[in-house]
């Protein structure tokens, strides 16, 4: 169920009115960590995030 009803362009409305919008070409993208770089980033990111879960857990104990 979308939650915005999608409006169509009125055409009495002047184009200088209209919303502006961008858009970026396909050679826009500037990748700034190799692709060995960018999995070792996702894997500590998951470790980081998984010992994070396990400190709570243990905190959560403690203070019982």
């Amino acid at each position: 169920m979308k939650h915005n009803y999608s409006s169509n362009r009125k055409e009495e409305i002047p184009l200088e009115k209209h919303r502006k919008t961008k858009t970026h070409s396909s050679n826009f993208l500037n990748y700034t960590h190799t692709l060995e770089e960018s999995e070792v980033l996702k894997h500590l990111n998951a470790v980081q995030k998984l010992v994070e879960e396990e400190a709570i857990k243990t905190i959560h104990y403690l203070s019982l």
